[in-house]
Protein backbone atom coordinates (compact mmCIF):
# COMPACT_ATOMS: atom_id res chain seq x y z
CA UNK A 1 0.00 0.00 0.00
CA UNK A 2 1.23 3.27 -0.99
CA UNK A 3 1.66 6.62 1.19
CA UNK A 4 -0.82 9.38 0.94
CA UNK A 5 1.15 12.44 1.82
CA UNK A 6 -0.70 15.70 3.02
CA UNK A 7 -0.14 18.91 2.32
CA UNK A 8 -1.31 21.55 4.96
CA UNK A 9 -0.34 25.16 5.73
CA UNK A 10 -0.65 26.99 8.98
CA UNK A 11 -1.94 30.58 9.89
CA UNK A 12 0.82 31.88 8.48
CA UNK A 13 0.12 30.68 5.07
CA UNK A 14 3.64 28.13 5.21
CA UNK A 15 2.88 25.34 3.11
CA UNK A 16 4.33 21.43 4.41
CA UNK A 17 3.88 18.11 3.36
CA UNK A 18 4.21 14.96 5.52
CA UNK A 19 2.02 11.97 6.27
CA UNK A 20 -0.87 13.45 8.65
CA UNK A 21 -1.86 17.07 9.03
CA UNK A 22 -0.75 18.53 12.49
CA UNK A 23 -3.45 19.86 14.92
CA UNK A 24 -3.94 23.96 14.40
CA UNK A 25 -3.55 23.17 10.32
CA UNK A 26 -5.74 23.47 7.63
CA UNK A 27 -4.88 19.87 5.09
CA UNK A 28 -4.96 21.27 1.45
CA UNK A 29 -4.56 17.95 -0.53
CA UNK A 30 -3.48 14.84 -0.35
CA UNK A 31 -1.53 12.55 -3.37
CA UNK A 32 1.83 10.45 -3.87
CA UNK A 33 5.14 12.86 -2.28
CA UNK A 34 6.79 13.29 -5.43
CA UNK A 35 3.51 14.06 -7.68
CA UNK A 36 2.45 16.37 -4.22
CA UNK A 37 5.87 18.10 -4.18
CA UNK A 38 6.16 19.10 -7.56
CA UNK A 39 2.45 20.95 -7.38
CA UNK A 40 3.19 22.38 -4.43
CA UNK A 41 6.59 23.99 -5.65
CA UNK A 42 5.54 25.29 -8.59
CA UNK A 43 2.09 26.45 -7.72
CA UNK A 44 3.15 27.78 -3.88
CA UNK A 45 4.73 30.89 -3.38
CA UNK A 46 8.70 30.77 -2.35
CA UNK A 47 10.37 33.06 0.98
CA UNK A 48 13.81 33.59 1.35
CA UNK A 49 15.02 30.56 2.97
CA UNK A 50 12.65 28.50 0.85
CA UNK A 51 9.63 28.33 2.52
CA UNK A 52 6.65 27.47 0.82
CA UNK A 53 3.60 30.44 1.15
CA UNK A 54 -0.04 30.40 0.13
CA UNK A 55 -0.17 33.30 -2.36
CA UNK A 56 -1.52 36.64 -0.38
CA UNK A 57 -1.52 34.49 3.18
CA UNK A 58 1.92 36.78 4.51
CA UNK A 59 0.14 39.80 3.28
CA UNK A 60 -3.23 39.88 5.01
CA UNK A 61 -3.72 40.53 8.76
CA UNK A 62 -7.12 39.02 9.75
CA UNK A 63 -8.19 35.63 9.63
CA UNK A 64 -10.96 35.99 7.50
CA UNK A 65 -8.48 37.41 4.62
CA UNK A 66 -6.25 34.54 5.31
CA UNK A 67 -9.05 31.96 5.21
CA UNK A 68 -10.11 33.70 1.99
CA UNK A 69 -6.84 33.49 -0.14
CA UNK A 70 -6.30 29.78 1.26
CA UNK A 71 -10.01 28.87 -0.39
CA UNK A 72 -8.93 31.17 -3.69
CA UNK A 73 -5.78 28.77 -3.92
CA UNK A 74 -6.91 25.21 -3.34
CA UNK A 75 -9.75 26.07 -5.79
CA UNK A 76 -7.61 28.06 -8.44
CA UNK A 77 -5.14 24.67 -8.08
CA UNK A 78 -7.87 22.37 -7.95
CA UNK A 79 -8.89 23.27 -11.61
CA UNK A 80 -5.30 22.00 -13.17
CA UNK A 81 -4.29 19.87 -10.32
CA UNK A 82 -3.67 16.21 -12.28
CA UNK A 83 -1.86 14.19 -9.34
CA UNK A 84 -3.15 15.43 -6.40
CA UNK A 85 -6.31 15.58 -4.43
CA UNK A 86 -7.33 18.99 -3.70
CA UNK A 87 -10.02 19.61 -1.04
CA UNK A 88 -12.26 22.39 -1.70
CA UNK A 89 -12.04 26.20 -0.97
CA UNK A 90 -15.40 25.95 0.80
CA UNK A 91 -13.89 22.43 2.77
CA UNK A 92 -10.77 24.66 3.69
CA UNK A 93 -13.25 27.74 5.20
CA UNK A 94 -15.27 25.60 7.09
CA UNK A 95 -12.11 23.57 8.42
CA UNK A 96 -10.34 27.20 9.27
CA UNK A 97 -13.71 27.97 10.94
CA UNK A 98 -13.26 24.85 13.19
CA UNK A 99 -10.00 25.79 14.51
CA UNK A 100 -11.28 29.34 14.97
CA UNK A 101 -13.44 27.33 17.33
CA UNK A 102 -11.90 25.53 19.14
CA UNK A 103 -9.23 28.24 19.83
CA UNK A 104 -11.87 30.62 20.95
Amino acid sequence: MRTRYRAYCYASGEIHIGTTTPTGAVELATGPHRALTEEVDVLARHGYRGERFVPGVPETFSLAEKRDAVARFVDWVRGGSRAAIWRTGEQVRADIDALQEIEA
